[in-house]
């Protein structure tokens, strides 16, 4: 890891809290994540439109854009504190991917549910309406491998301490009891570094890298 690099992969130099940015401070969140391919964003949509009609709920969709499964952290600023890309960002990114690479895997989601922001009290809360999977091996797989390598560059305690994989699709005003649905398919062939500015809906694919194989 460079030198220069503090623990969300901010230069130390700058004269800016290490923790996380003030709430007045648009926060920019950068991470890798495995983002759907077009077919599989549209019978994503489709189900939520059908989960959404069938449950009655209502909320704010998640942009189909942004539909994508986080697999591990990178950085966490405010905007005005972004690292530069080519020279700061992209070369800890290539060492993290180099050392978490795994062949293609097939993924399949075959749930729908809803988390809590627990931390809420029961008037502010949020249900989040998410995609998951009852058998994912392929993908715990690859975040133990982003785990390893980001521990290996000196990053690992930003991982958070468990993973729970899903898929975001609806911020709904009530939860859900789970449900099984038909298996949505593909093989994952790529890794994606995102850059998301909370607040703002501004959203970026910085980067993708393939994955050897299938």
């Amino acid at each position: 890891m460079d030198p220069q690099l503090s623990f969300f992969g901010t230069p130390k130099r700058r004269p800016m809290a290490t923790g996380w940015p003030r709430r007045e401070a648009p926060s920019v969140v950068t991470y890798f994540a495995i983002l759907p391919p077009e077919e599989v964003r549209i019978a994503i949509i489709r189900l939520r439109q059908e989960t959404v009609a069938r449950e009655g709920i209502f909320g704010r969709p998640v942009k189909p854009e942004r539909l994508h499964l986080s697999i591990a952290p990178l950085m966490r600023c405010s905007s005005g504190d972004l690292p530069d890309f080519a020279r700061e960002v992209a070369p800890l990114a290539d060492g993290i991917v180099a050392h978490a690479m795994m062949s293609a895997f097939d993924m399949v989601l075959d749930r729908v549910q809803t988390f809590n922001t627990k931390d809420r009290d029961a008037a502010h809360r949020r249900y989040y309406l998410v995609l998951d999977g009852s058998d994912v091996p392929g993908l715990l797989r690859l975040n133990d491998l982003f785990r390893q390598s980001l521990v290996r560059s000196g990053l690992g305690a930003a991982m958070p301490k468990a993973f729970n994989p899903h898929l975001t699709l609806f911020y709904a005003n009530r939860p859900i009891a789970p449900r099984d649905i038909a298996p949505i398919r593909w093989t994952v062939r790529d890794v994606a570094l995102v850059q998301s500015v909370h607040g703002q809906g501004r959203y970026e694919i910085l980067k993708r890298w393939a994955l050897p194989g299938r």
